[in-house]
């Protein structure tokens, strides 16, 4: 069936990409922010589950706020990142955490 497939494209996928995120996974966020490979990994899990509301440049729209300043309406700590994603916030932000993935996959993003 084609669910079937999918089921097995998206194993696939998860399996090549294991190794990558384990060594991200063990880095703190201010050195993946160093990291140009896990930068643009991070930038294309930006673009698919948050750009649509905060935009592609992070700077947010109307009603979604902006990801690039220092105003933090949550707090900007890892942990609140974290937990706003897998969460969601009061207001317009949905939780994330099951279209994102795994515990593993909310703080990948979030790094």
């Amino acid at each position: 069936s084609s669910t079937g497939q999918w089921e097995a494209e998206q194993a696939k996928a998860k399996a090549a990409m294991a190794p990558i995120y384990a060594k991200y996974a063990a880095m703190p966020a201010e050195e993946l922010a160093r990291d140009a490979n896990a930068m643009g990994i991070g930038q294309r899990l930006f673009i698919n589950n948050c750009a649509q509301c905060h935009g592609s440049d992070g700077r947010g729209s109307k009603g979604f706020p902006n990801l690039t300043d220092g105003d933090w309406l949550w707090g900007g700590s890892h942990e609140k990142i974290v937990e706003t994603i897998a969460k969601g916030r009061q207001g317009n932000m949905p939780p994330m955490g099951a279209a994102v993935g795994t515990a593993e996959d909310v703080r990948n993003v979030a790094h």
